[in-house]
């Protein structure tokens, strides 16, 4: 079973289960259910770090300046 599958399964308002033992039943780290989710990068962020992975990687002669 995936991760996003055994984290679907988790009940945060469960009666009898805390959360610290439905994460144990379900192999997952407590630090990553409580850590918020961080949205997905948009295209022009994304560009934007291509472009500055390829300014940081280049060759220092092929920079050209």
């Amino acid at each position: 079973m995936s991760k996003p599958d055994r984290e679907a399964m988790l009940e945060r308002d469960h009666d009898q289960l805390s959360i610290r033992r439905q994460c144990q039943l379900l192999t997952l780290t407590r630090s990553g259910v409580y850590r918020a989710k961080l949205p997905a990068p948009d295209d022009d962020e994304l560009a934007l770090r291509r472009r500055l992975d390829e300014l940081y990687t280049a060759p220092p002669w092929g920079r050209g300046g």
